[in-house]
Formats: C-alpha cells, sequence, structure tokens
C-alpha cells in the first residue's frame, strides 16, 4: 500500500457494516483461533500455494512476536485512524 499521504481509499476499501461487525468479532476471539481464521481467509482469497505459504509464513512470525512480547497490537479503531486519517 502506498504511504498514507499518497492513499485514497476507495469505495472497495470500506468495508461494509457486515464485514466490519465481523471484524469487531473476530478481533475478541483468542489468539490462536484468529491465526486459524487468518489462514482460512487467505487461503479463500488465493489459489496460488507460494503466496498463500508466504501470508501464513508471515502472519504466523506476528503473531509468534506477539506471543513473545516483542511486538504489540494497536485497536482497529486506532489502526483505521492511523492509515486513514478518519473513522
Amino acid at each position: 500500500m502506498p504511504p498514507r499521504a499518497l492513499y485514497a481509499p476507495t469505495d472497495q476499501d470500506v468495508m461494509t457494516k457486515d464485514a466490519s461487525t465481523i471484524l469487531t468479532e473476530a478481533l475478541q476471539l483468542p489468539a490462536k483461533q484468529r491465526r486459524k481464521l487468518i489462514e482460512e481467509l487467505i487461503a479463500s482469497l488465493d489459489d496460488n500455494q507460494d503466496t498463500l505459504e508466504a501470508w501464513l509464513d508471515v502472519a504466523q512470525e506476528r503473531a509468534a512476536a506477539i506471543d513473545r512480547g516483542e511486538a504489540s497490537t494497536v485497536p482497529w479503531s486506532v489502526a483505521r485512524q492511523q492509515i486513514f486519517g478518519h473513522q
């Protein structure tokens, strides 16, 4: 994704109410269940096994870094504000 200053969200970037509700509920799941959900969502997007494995590696490493205390998370509302500059 381009730097925020160069990025103008499109209609495709806006989550529907249903998607937003699902995200809110998913973020309440334990980390292990969120990892599995990520795996399934990525698998549904891409038939390319190499791409899928690369994304799973990234997701697993990020989750492991959080588990080790080397990284932290922020609420979606904060991340959305930082990315898009609005809610």
